[in-house]
């Protein structure tokens, strides 16, 4: 089966150059295998392998010699007599490699294997190989800075309880130069993180937009904390008056799906993070693809490939993460149930990560001319259900989120909020009471409600 290390074949066509892409593709990337002679769905015709095994491997052979540029003799074998004819193909240590036009090295013959397609490399993609040799670690390599600062991170570590070492944390390398993973969590970081929050489903009004920086700590912090806000609470109740409140997005997944961006992005983009909040989703993109080319199912099995050793490293030891693998599988597991599941893009360069708000109603009339009627929380309290009375689990549920956002609400405009006598919100404000689940800290003349969130 065709996947991101084999690519099948039934012929070499030699009236284009779409074959000598596949080899330049997977010298470009973890290297892989293509097998000549098999049909689309997967069928050896050994009839074919016959007739033309020879023909294939006298063309393959004068093409390694000089088709290719740099030199790909030693990464290429040929097994003619196998079935399926074999070409294998390591990762190249020279890249970006090419197939050459008239001789020459040519920008545009540069491709790329992702997933199971081959596909031309982008120009970020290629400064990123002609920067960085195989053996070396972006978050590892030196910054062209010589006067950094650490006060963020450097309390981060006092608070902790753990010894701040540039050493030990990769910060400084053999030569005594700061790298790369110094420059992003020291104080004069040149990335920046951007978040945004929308007014509906779409992204024309802003509610807020801030454009984070400093440390990648400080940018982390930041972001938790900005996400936490704007994960608002919703309160159900069930029979008898059982409360149970939800947040529209699980916490663990928001959090790891944050966390995973400043771990695995690709450093060497200038590209940025960004999180955006919907009235119905979040969307979190991170520049880069999966690092080594992984795939979800292969994320979601528990495989996992650090990009970035050192950065990972430290953020480990300030707990921000773990070195479990389980993360994407966590995420899945708290959407279980839920009708719209967590949604990945990727693409070679860059993630693109959908949380669905699961207090969102995407069945019912909750989304008027694509804007959301935030209930409960309008300060002119007007009636909705007007002509549809509530049963008594749901009235409850709305008095409790009304009485938390609006402390001060009186009896008569529960009464026209929720259409219904002022005697039966009577009844539903001393059902709760005596629940334990609100109290009323006002006089005879005004209303202070406060709703337990422990009960």
């Amino acid at each position: 089966m065709e996947d991101k290390n084999i690519e099948y074949k039934y012929d070499i066509s030699t009236k284009d150059n779409s074959f000598k892409r596949e080899i330049v593709a997977f010298l470009n990337t973890k290297g892989g295998e293509i097998h000549l002679g098999v049909t689309d769905d997967g069928q050896i015709d050994k009839e074919q392998i016959l007739k033309k095994r020879k023909e294939w491997e006298q063309t393959i052979s004068n093409w390694l010699v000089d088709s290719f540029s740099p030199s790909v003799l030693d990464f290429i074998t040929i097994y003619p007599n196998s079935f399926p004819f074999i070409i294998k193909i390591l990762e190249g240590n020279s890249k970006p490699y090419c197939y050459k036009t008239k001789d020459n090295f040519d920008f545009n013959n540069i491709y790329i294997r992702f997933s199971s397609r081959t596909v031309k490399a982008s120009a970020e993609q290629i400064k990123k190989m002609l920067l960085q040799d195989i053996t070396t670690k972006y978050d590892d390599s030196p910054a062209l800075f010589k006067d950094l600062t650490f006060k963020y991170v450097e309390e981060k570590f006092e608070k902790e309880n753990i010894v701040f070492n540039k050493n030990a944390l990769s910060l400084i390398n053999r030569d005594g130069v700061y790298t790369k993973t110094a420059l992003f969590l020291s104080d004069q970081n040149p990335l920046i993180t951007k978040f945004a929050v929308y007014q509906s489903t779409e992204n024309k009004i802003f509610l807020d937009r801030q454009n984070l920086d400093g440390s990648m700590i400080k940018q982390i912090d930041d972001l938790l904390y900005l996400c936490d806000l704007n994960n608002q609470t919703r309160t159900q109740i069930f029979s008898q008056a059982k409360r149970e409140e939800i947040r529209d997005y699980p916490v663990s997944s928001l959090r790891e799906i944050i966390l995973n961006c400043f771990c695995h992005r690709d450093y060497s983009t200038d590209q940025d993070i960004r999180v955006e909040f919907y009235s119905n989703r979040i969307e979190v993109y991170s520049p880069g693809s999966f690092p080594f080319n992984l795939t979800l199912d292969e994320a979601k099995k528990g495989w996992s490939y650090k990009r970035n050793v050192s950065i990972c490293n430290v953020l480990y030891k300030l707990k921000f993460i773990e070195n479990y693998a389980s993360g994407i599988r966590r995420v899945f597991d708290d959407y279980k149930g839920f009708k719209k599941q967590p949604e990945f893009f990727i693409e070679p360069s860059f993630v693109k990560v959908i949380l669905y708000n699961r207090n969102f109603d995407f069945n019912s009339d909750q989304i008027e001319n694509n804007l959301v009627k935030e209930p409960l929380i309008n300060n002119d309290l007007q009636a909705i259900n007007n002509n549809k009375k509530l049963k008594k689990e749901q009235r409850l549920e709305m008095i409790l989120d009304l009485l938390s956002k609006q402390p001060n609400i009186s009896y008569n405009d529960l009464t026209s909020f929720l259409n219904v006598t002022k005697s039966t919100i009577q009844r539903d404000i001393s059902k709760l009471k005596d629940k334990g689940l609100i109290d009323n800290l006002g006089d005879t003349r005004t209303n202070e409600w406060v709703v337990n969130k422990s009960k």
